[in-house]
């Protein structure tokens, strides 16, 4: 059985997590046009760049890991982890984040995004 080397590793974590820190950045983005702000323009168009170019980088993910060979096809939440499957070379495999990885890798990516790192 052959297993995936650490880029491939991360590539297949950024395709797990960087959904989710996209709805985050979704659900942030409705309480701040909701917000009594008087000046949400610059947010707004911030947070929608942002976005944008997670959503770039959700696609670039999904066809690096397609050229690898590598497919992730299913996800499961469950009351204490997120567990996927994927295919690499004919072999599935099956792994899972607990939610309290998952809370830190969401929270490092949102600094990533938002350029703290």
């Amino acid at each position: 059985m052959q297993f995936p080397n650490p880029i491939q590793n991360q590539l297949i974590k950024d395709f797990i997590i960087l959904p989710f820190v996209l709805h985050l950045f979704e659900r942030n983005l409705q309480v701040i046009r909701q917000s009594p702000l008087k000046m949400k323009e610059p947010y707004l168009q911030a947070m929608n760049g942002m976005m944008d170019r997670m959503i770039r980088d959700i696609a670039r993910t999904k066809r690096e890991l397609h050229s690898m060979g590598i497919y992730v096809f299913s996800q499961n939440r469950n009351e204490t982890s997120l567990d996927y499957q994927f295919k690499f070379k004919g072999y599935y495999h099956q792994c899972g984040l607990s939610w309290n990885v998952m809370r830190y890798e969401v929270q490092e990516y949102m600094k990533k995004y938002l350029c703290c790192e």
